[in-house]
């Protein structure tokens, strides 16, 4: 098994296995009715997904200009930037 992915191929390889595992514990009542070794492995490809989606798709989340967000907040209030100098 993987000790760190690395790629977004890798992610989506190991979300599908999650999947798998998800739809058997839904299939079979519950994740109680996965046995140890599928429990162990579900639990370590959790892990693995949530440290890359920490390092690599949470940031893009916060990838804004300063620009952007003052755009943004213009095109809410419905005001220019004249309009904005002015208060």
């Amino acid at each position: 098994m993987l000790d760190k992915i690395r790629t977004q191929e890798q992610y989506e390889s190991i979300m599908e296995m999650i999947e798998k595992y998800i739809s058997k514990a839904t299939m079979l009542g519950g994740f109680h009715a996965l046995n140890k070794k599928e429990d162990q492995e579900l639990s370590q490809l959790t892990l693995l997904a949530n440290d890359y989606e920490k390092m690599k798709m949470l940031p893009l989340a916060f990838k804004r200009s300063l620009h952007s967000i003052i755009q943004q907040r213009l095109d809410e209030m419905n005001i220019n930037q004249t309009q904005l100098a002015e208060l």
